[in-house]
């Protein structure tokens, strides 16, 4: 686990066949809530990354994410349209 707060751990898997025995794991992408928005606690700050050997290394950031009234997949959204 990469922090004490909450991570969410995205997986891209290769399945060839969807043979799980030969499944490989392509990347990973891990976003952590900060523990940063005392002041508007309903809201959240995440870090994201993307670790990969064959990928280069990429950080983003998504501030006050409405995190009570969103969910998981709304987060990944917002994640992925920061890095365009």
């Amino acid at each position: 686990m990469r922090s004490e707060s909450g991570v969410l751990r995205i997986t891209i898997e290769l399945v060839p066949l969807g043979d799980e025995s030969r499944a490989e794991v392509l990347s990973e992408m891990y976003i952590t809530n900060t523990g940063g928005n005392a002041e508007r606690p309903t809201f959240g700050d995440y870090i994201a990354t993307i670790d990969c050997g064959r990928d280069i290394g990429w950080r983003g950031v998504v501030y006050n994410f409405a995190r009570l009234r969103k969910g998981p997949w709304e987060l990944l959204r917002e994640v992925l349209n920061e890095r365009g």
